[in-house]
Formats: structure tokens, C-alpha cells, sequence
């Protein structure tokens, strides 16, 4: 989370410039980190069931750099925004997020027009968005690429999941400011499913 209005500012001009959507600085998105059923079974672990089977559900904010940056209460309900923004006529256009249309429209969170016949341009404001949301896929990638073990179905209790799943956010953060890359060549002979050759 950016700490000053400054910061708001640069991540603001950087997304422009990365990804052409203009107000925005940052993209909105989950992922699923599968898990074990945990103790119980299925019936007392509802919450961990989804249409991926067992998961732990990664929900961040990614900015133009491919920084994650966690997703807490204080943002969803948009008061930790500064009132930065740029100015169009008589306007000051909030700092925005994107995401999907799984999340509810707010004053700083834009989404996809989702009626069923969309005019040419409700098509074109998607493509963009659309486009504009590819860095949380990039930034997922990267995340999943660097920590193999987030690709695996993990047998840890679901606390130590989230644990593990933070602790790799951070360390791939530290990786993107200290320029580590992940390598183009990826050792293949290792199945992430199982972690055996």
C-alpha cells in the first residue's frame, strides 16, 4: 500500500503508462492455493470447498510493477484512499482499482459492464479493463513460478497456509525491488504437484 500521496501519484502515472488506463494504481484479483480437506471433512470445512476443491483464496492488489500488496478491510471500504486523483474539466478522478466482475462496483473499484447486449463502446471500456487486469494474471504467474510450493496442494493447517502464502508474497516483493528474475528455463523434471523427479 503506498504510503504518502506521492507514492498514490507515481503508482498512478505508472499504470498509466504500463497498461494505458488512465486513474488507476492498482488491479484486484484472487487466486486459489489448493489445500487438503481440512479436519472434519467436507461438511464442517465449507469454507475451504469451492469449484477448485480445496483451496486457500489469495486475494491482493497488484501494482504496474508486479508487486503484490494485500487486500485488508481498510480498502474495502475505500477510506484509506488519499484524495489524490487526476483532474479532468471540473472533475478529480479518484485513485482507482480494476477487477472483475466478481467484485461489487464502488466509488475506487471499476468493473466490467456486465448487461447482456453492450454497445461499442461498453465493449471497448471492457477490452481495455480487460487488458488493464493482465498484471494480476503476470503477477500471479510470477508468484506461483518463483514459489513452486504455492502450486501444490499444501498439507499444512489452513493458518500455516496463509502464513506460508504471505511470507512468499514478501519475498517475491523483496525479489521485484532487488531485481531477481525468475529464470526463463524452469527445471521440468521436478512435478510441482508432488515435488518428485
Amino acid at each position: 500500500m503506498p504510503h504518502s500521496e506521492q507514492e498514490f501519484k507515481n503508482k498512478i502515472i505508472d499504470m498509466e503508462e504500463m497498461w494505458q488506463f488512465p486513474c488507476r494504481w492498482a488491479t484486484l484479483d484472487g487466486c486459489h492455493i489448493p489445500i487438503k480437506c481440512p479436519p472434519g471433512g467436507p461438511e464442517s470445512s465449507k469454507e475451504y470447498h469451492n469449484f477448485k476443491n480445496f483451496s486457500v483464496v489469495l486475494m491482493a492488489m497488484v501494482d504496474s510493477q508486479y508487486h503484490q500488496l494485500t487486500y485488508g478491510p481498510k480498502i474495502q471500504e475505500g477510506n484509506c484512499l488519499p484524495r489524490v486523483g487526476k483532474q479532468v474539466g471540473n472533475q478529480t478522478i479518484p485513485p482507482l482499482v480494476v477487477a472483475d466482475s466478481a467484485f461489487p462496483f464502488t466509488t475506487w473499484l471499476m468493473k466490467p459492464f456486465t448487461d447482456a447486449v453492450l454497445s461499442e463502446k461498453q465493449r471497448y471500456f471492457n477490452y481495455r479493463l480487460s487488458r488493464a487486469r493482465m498484471v494480476t494474471e503476470g503477477a500471479y504467474g510470477q508468484l506461483k513460478g518463483r514459489w513452486h510450493v504455492l502450486l501444490r496442494k499444501c498439507e499444512s493447517s489452513s493458518e500455516k497456509v496463509r502464513i506460508n502464502v504471505l511470507a512468499c508474497m514478501v519475498l517475491h516483493n523483496i525479489c521485484l525491488t532487488q531485481k531477481d528474475t525468475i529464470p526463463k528455463k524452469l527445471d521440468l523434471s521436478v512435478d510441482p504437484s508432488t515435488n518428485e523427479k
